[in-house]
């Protein structure tokens, strides 16, 4: 018996991403997903038969899809980046003075802090002040710079300034201004489905990755927004979801070995 290729075992957790078709724009994750499961259909099969000679043609209209359950399934910025159209932001009350404390046990020079409350537009947040424990207030781009990652605002603290010790709390102090709510609204009538490179990525205890991709891919599903009771329904029902591979696309598997 042949021995088993651990690397052909499903035994990684995939993440799932989309973005339009065509583009170099970044990548989207949608989370909270299971059964993520990628598909090459070979099944559809077109015979031609000749009456004196049999078969003279045989292929396959070969297609491949990505199927999952998507759990958060109410996210609006999500329905907007898979149904079109734009969301709008209602703004809620600034809020002043807005104090974070960050423990010095999570501190390092030039790791991303990440605010614990942000606009609701995706603004920048004003930062009022940050104070060490010990060096009190710090500086502004000597001291700690403001960093956006994913749209996400935050700090770095950086090393060489007045920063005596990261054996010490850190307190921040911004203003922001929530959204009081999120809005979005779909048109229901014909309309131009959009097209989306489908990427799924696995990665394994070696820091290895497995990749599947759809080129282009619609979204052919029905989705659901559930309002079950999960202390009554014992579990979450979410959507189950489609991207199925447009035709002339390719589907494409890349495997890191070293």
């Amino acid at each position: 018996m042949a021995a088993i290729n651990p690397n052909d075992l499903a035994k990684f957790s995939g993440i799932l991403e989309i973005r339009s078709a065509g583009t170099s724009d970044a990548w989207t994750r949608l989370p909270s997903v299971r059964a993520l499961t990628t598909t090459i259909d070979d099944t559809n099969i077109v015979e031609v038969k000749a009456d004196d000679t049999g078969t003279v043609l045989k292929v396959v209209d070969r297609t491949a899809n990505v199927t999952l359950e998507l759990l958060e399934n109410r996210n609006r910025d999500k329905l907007s980046l898979l149904f079109g159209w734009t969301p709008v932001d209602v703004a809620g009350v600034l809020v002043a003075w807005a104090v974070q404390t960050v423990s010095a046990s999570t501190v390092a020079y030039g790791e991303f802090i990440p605010f614990d409350n942000q606009n609701g537009n995706g603004s920048a947040v004003v930062i009022n002040s940050v104070t060490g424990a010990t060096d009190w207030a710090i500086v502004l781009g000597t001291d700690y710079n403001s960093v956006v990652v994913d749209w996400i605002y935050g700090i770095s603290l950086i090393a060489g300034g007045a920063i005596s010790t990261l054996a010490q709390d850190f307190t921040i102090d911004t203003d922001y201004t929530p959204n009081s709510s999120e809005n979005l609204t779909l048109d229901l009538d014909t309309t131009e489905l959009a097209n989306f490179e489908v990427r799924v990525t696995a990665t394994d205890s070696a820091g290895k990755t497995s990749i599947t991709k759809l080129t282009s891919a619609i979204l052919n599903s029905t989705y659901s927004i559930a309002y079950a009771d999960v202390i009554e329904a014992g579990d979450i029902t979410g959507s189950s979801l489609t991207f199925e591979a447009n035709k002339w696309s390719q589907f494409v598997y890349e495997n890191e070995i070293i």
